[in-house]
């Protein structure tokens, strides 16, 4: 069973995840080539 708390949660990982992938991609492709090589 989900509560509010749990889709709040996801909600605010999410927007974490959009921020990071839209801050990396305007910080260049290079940026983002380097991210990935870390992971």
């Amino acid at each position: 069973m989900i509560t509010d708390k749990t889709l709040g949660f996801f909600n605010h990982l999410r927007r974490k995840l959009e921020n990071l992938a839209s801050s990396s991609i305007l910080k260049g492709q290079g940026d983002l080539a380097c991210i990935n090589a870390n992971f």
